[in-house]
């Protein structure tokens, strides 16, 4: 087995051993969420209507932030790429 084989190897499992983790993640924080709006509801229900009002806001400004942050991340891959360029000219 070559090396390059045997790095792709290695980066498909890691990719799905992420994918899996992050998707076990997702269930837990999600069950533990729609528990917790259960058990607020039967305790305290105004309250917990008025958190249902707020949560539409809370998730435009998650969201927007996860957009900000992945147009940077795009931009500094970009510059990486270029420097990479810049170097690889330079020897």
């Amino acid at each position: 087995m070559n090396t390059l084989a045997f790095s792709s190897l290695l980066s498909n499992d890691v990719i799905t051993i992420t994918f899996l983790k992050q998707t076990g993640n997702l269930i837990h924080y999600f069950s533990q969420f729609v528990a917790g709006f259960v058990v607020a509801f039967c305790g305290l229900w105004k309250l917990t209507l008025l958190t249902l009002a707020v949560i539409p806001l809370i998730v435009a400004s998650g969201g927007g932030y996860g957009y900000v942050m992945v147009e940077l991340s795009n931009k500094s891959q970009q510059a990486y790429v270029m420097a990479g360029k810049i170097l690889h000219e330079v020897n």
